[in-house]
């Protein structure tokens, strides 16, 4: 305990400052790097936009303005159907890939931070997830000799560590390695506020980097990911911690953290580590899976609502920022401000009104917890559905703005969710359930990713209201998902 509390402070500062520098690479990288693929690809399909100057052109005037990716254009002919599409498609099967790439390496990275332990981990991921960014970066760089398909092999590099789902599940696992199991929830609550506030903080800045150069706000980002590179060096490593608690497969772990434990077979340090030994821990856990599956049928159905939620937020993170600037024909600089609305939408919502109104369902009616998580869980899920379908028809940014507000009003979802499914397993099941609620969100995840990046495709060609195809699906997915929820009934002895 004593070295336990010890190391809390250092790793709770590393932890904070490692997920602020990760969302600010998000929020700094992420809109430029669309914005300069949009541009090479329209340059590619309308080569007039790089047209020479005019034969009556005055030098005197000043020099002539040619084509350059790394400078936002507003060009209209780079909002058509067919740019739109191509980068749909695209940006859709980067995300596809990278799911792939992460769900191949998540589970045997999880246990190798059993016997290696978290601090290698958590470097080898992050050292991938910077040569993926770097590798992009060149493939930008050399558009005029590179196809910009070369894209995707950038996700080979998540093969290093796993990406950014593996350094999620290794600053979690810190966390819990430190932090006692009654603050846990508060704190790992505090890295969700932090994330948000980094995504609040980077889109402003963003903004304006991209306005004078993309570079300049592509080149940001990737030096504050070394800087997260190097801070992961100063992690303490904290596997001890477990051993000497006699605590070798942490009970409870957060979406991501909990990929790396089965909860199934026996201590894995017993074994010399191999493929086989791989092997043979995934075959000794499929009767306990399969138990658990049989003997949690409620909970099983429960896990469709988690999944879907998760699908139908990654329409509203990853589609908004293309969305608004093709239907309302903004800057990538003015929409990547979205991010920023969103973001502190969403912080107002976890840090004030829902832990506000977990205090009156608790204390003023009388819920029991697991009620109370099923109710505001409903709801949030009904606030997500209807902003969805506001944000596909809205027919300008005034729209958009208040409908982005209503969506984030049901930020807390996914934790309701997650808390209420944890709640009703038992205690040796809690590693099994978060295991296959992470794998069923990546095999979600390669599958949304091209679906979403073919409604968007057809939703440009066809034009109009149409264009908000994917918030439609979107919408679906979390109707679908407040079904379930109100079918949902509580036993008796779980309320």
């Amino acid at each position: 305990d004593s070295e336990r509390a010890r190391l809390r402070t250092r790793v709770t500062i590393l932890s904070f400052s490692i997920i602020f520098l990760l969302g600010t690479v998000m929020g700094l990288a992420m809109p430029p790097l669309t914005a300069m693929m949009e541009a090479i690809i329209c340059r590619a399909m309308h080569p007039e936009v790089d047209a020479p100057p005019p034969p009556d052109y005055d030098p005197r005037t000043g020099p002539w303005a040619a084509w350059d990716p790394a400078v936002l254009h507003d060009e209209p002919i780079c909002k058509s159907a067919d740019v739109q599409g191509y980068l749909a498609m695209l940006r859709g099967w980067v995300g596809t890939l990278d799911s792939m790439a992460s769900l191949l390496t998540i589970v045997p990275f999880g246990v190798l931070s059993d016997r290696w332990g978290r601090r290698p981990v958590i470097v080898i991921a992050s050292t991938g997830l910077t040569i993926n960014l770097a590798f992009v970066c060149v493939v930008l760089l050399a558009a005029n000799s590179i196809p910009i398909w070369a894209i995707l092999m950038s996700s080979a590099c998540l093969l290093i560590g796993g990406g950014a789902p593996t350094v999620q599940a290794m600053l979690f696992t810190f966390l819990a390695d430190v932090v006692p199991l009654a603050e846990r929830s508060t704190v790992f609550f505090q890295m969700g506020a932090v994330f948000l506030c980094s995504q609040m903080t980077s889109g402003p800045l963003a903004s304006v980097l991209m306005a004078r150069n993309l570079w300049l706000s592509i080149g940001s980002g990737l030096a504050l990911l070394t800087v997260a590179n190097i801070a992961v060096l100063f992690y303490p490593e904290t596997l001890q911690l477990r051993k000497q608690t006699g605590v070798d497969r942490p009970a409870k772990r957060s979406r991501a953290d909990s990929s790396g434990s089965t909860g199934a077979s026996g201590d894995l340090d017993d074994r010399p580590f191999s493929v086989l030994a791989l092997w043979q821990r995934a075959r000794d856990s499929v009767p306990e899976v399969r138990d658990f599956l049989v003997h949690n049928k409620g909970v099983v159905i429960l896990l469709l609502p988690a999944i879907f939620d998760y699908m139908g937020g990654f329409v509203v993170q990853d589609l908004l920022l293309q969305y608004a600037a093709k239907r309302y024909d903004w800057s990538w600089s003015k929409a990547t401000m979205l991010l920023s609305i969103r973001s502190a939408s969403s912080l107002a919502t976890l840090v004030v009104l829902l832990p506000a109104a977990s205090w009156f369902c608790l204390h003023r009616l009388a819920m029991a917890g697991v009620a109370k998580d099923l109710w505001l869980a409903r709801i949030s899920v009904a606030c997500q559905a209807s902003g969805c379908l506001v944000i596909g028809l809205a027919s300008s940014g005034h729209m958009l703005l208040p409908a982005l507000v209503w969506v984030a009003l049901g930020s807390g979802a996914d934790s309701l969710v997650r808390s209420l499914l944890n709640a009703l397993v038992e205690q040796h099941h809690v590693g099994i359930l978060n295991t296959l609620i992470a794998f069923l969100e990546m095999v979600g995840m390669m599958v949304i990713s091209p679906l979403m990046a073919k409604c968007l495709s057809v939703g440009v060609h066809l034009g109009g209201a149409w264009v908000g195809l994917p918030f439609f699906v979107a919408a679906a997915f979390y109707c679908i998902t407040a079904t379930v929820l109100y079918a949902f009934r509580l036993s008796r002895r779980s309320s």
